[in-house]
């Protein structure tokens, strides 16, 4: 399956899709344990969206829902 990178995931809301692999990130470590339990499958780290820890060509897709008004610049 493909691999997507859900950039702040909050709470995994997507992360119930069992054909894709999901890696996802967001700066709360209590949201990503949620996440975990949605999707025990899933890849998750705290970090800042503005300093991800992927490198290039790693993904197929990327997924940013409901982050953008959150940064300051």
């Amino acid at each position: 399956g493909s691999i997507v990178y859900d950039i702040g995931c909050g709470n995994g809301k997507y992360f119930n899709n069992d054909r894709l692999y999901m890696l996802g990130c967001d700066v709360s470590p209590k949201l990503l344990d949620y996440a975990l339990k949605r999707n025990e499958k899933a890849s998750l780290v705290a970090c800042d969206v503005l300093n991800l820890p992927i490198r290039e060509q790693s993904c197929d897709a990327f997924l940013c829902v409901a982050v953008l008004h959150h940064l300051s610049s």
